[in-house]
């Protein structure tokens, strides 16, 4: 739908108008008008606006999720970040189950509590009140708690299971990969699809009769690459509940297949923006590369970067060949070395 301005809806009037009055700014009727071709190009943002949302493609939000839903796709809802957090203070103290601690801002209520020993420390379990990776705080970390007084609230290990809720972007992806490779009976696009439709997975490889006979490898990765166990453990599980009887099936963690640029630009830019830039766009390229790291693309990447005049030179992994990655490898940008020279 072409959207039209308030301009473009005065003029019109204006210029149709054929009776015998003045209409020029600063007349009662020039006001009139004003104000409905006003009203008329709000509706014309807001029907715009709708006619978007109605297809897939330019859906977001709410939309997005009605739409695909309609598919039978949901958004996946991310996870609680939890871990074990040691509170030091006064023996025999009671750590009870629903205590609210903070840390960076976040709330985190114990689940299972405890008490201090006579050494002067105990040990509980606590699970963020919010979704998300802003709840995986690291080692070493101070909590607050504001019902109790306690000596010192810290974790001795970081809290890494808290998952994002799937951004519009990433639910896009996945619900038209699914789309367009059809996941059917079991075949390996069913595979790829179940396993992307668990909570901290981004990609999968699935490879059939990789052990012989009646077996199945999928191979999974999240948004840094590697998974932890507890996602390994949720494909599993959700793919033992949706495959076809029959397959063995086993689920293992991409490991991480660095690549290593170097690169000799003409710029007059700065070395950190171009490498911020590059570094952005190649992990983008990377993130989709199944068996190849493409030597010529890289360059091209980079080359097309409007911060760089010319590509004097560019290396990956220290050479200038295309790179082969296995089933169970996912590439991504590790140092980035940019030169700029005259």
């Amino acid at each position: 739908m072409k959207v039209r301005s308030k301009d473009e809806i005065l003029d019109s009037m204006v210029s149709n108008f054929k009776l015998d009055i003045p209409v020029y700014e600063g007349t009662l009727t020039y006001a009139i008008f004003s104000s409905v071709a006003n009203a008329i190009a709000r509706e014309y943002a807001i029907k715009d606006e709708e006619e978007k949302q109605v297809f897939l493609v330019d859906g977001r939000a709410e939309f997005l999720d009605k739409r695909a839903s309609e598919f039978g796709y949901d958004r996946k809802d991310g996870e609680l970040a939890s871990g074990s957090v040691v509170f030091a203070g006064a023996p025999g103290t009671l750590i009870k189950d629903g205590l609210i601690i903070k840390c960076n801002g976040l709330e985190f209520v114990v689940t299972e509590g405890g008490s201090i020993s006579s050494e002067g420390e105990g040990r509980a379990i606590v699970k963020a009140l919010e979704v998300g990776s802003a709840g995986n705080i690291k080692a070493g970390s101070d909590f607050t708690c504001e019902e109790m007084e306690f000596d010192r609230i810290f974790n001795e290990n970081e809290f890494k299971n808290g998952i994002d809720i799937e951004s519009d972007e990433d639910f896009y992806t996945r619900f038209f990969y699914t789309q367009r490779h059809k996941g059917t009976t079991g075949n390996e696009d069913h595979y790829n699809e179940w396993a992307k439709s668990v909570d901290g997975v981004v990609d999968a490889k699935t490879k059939g009769l990789k052990d012989g006979p009646g077996t199945v490898e999928v191979v999974v990765a999240g948004k840094n690459n590697v998974v932890n166990e507890d996602t390994i453990r949720r494909v599993k599980e959700y793919i033992e509940v949706v495959r076809p009887i029959g397959p063995k099936v086993t689920v293992k963690s991409m490991s991480d297949y660095v690549v290593n640029i170097s690169a000799r630009v003409k710029s007059k830019s700065a070395m950190a923006t171009i490498r911020n830039e590059y570094t952005e766009v190649a992990n983008k390229y990377l993130s989709d590369v199944r068996s190849s790291v493409v030597y010529s693309k890289l360059y091209s990447l980079i080359a097309g970067l409007t911060s760089v005049d010319d590509v004097v030179d560019l290396t990956i992994n220290s050479g200038k060949s295309n790179l082969s990655i296995t089933s169970e490898q996912k590439a991504k940008v590790g140092t980035v070395t940019i030169e700029v020279v005259e």
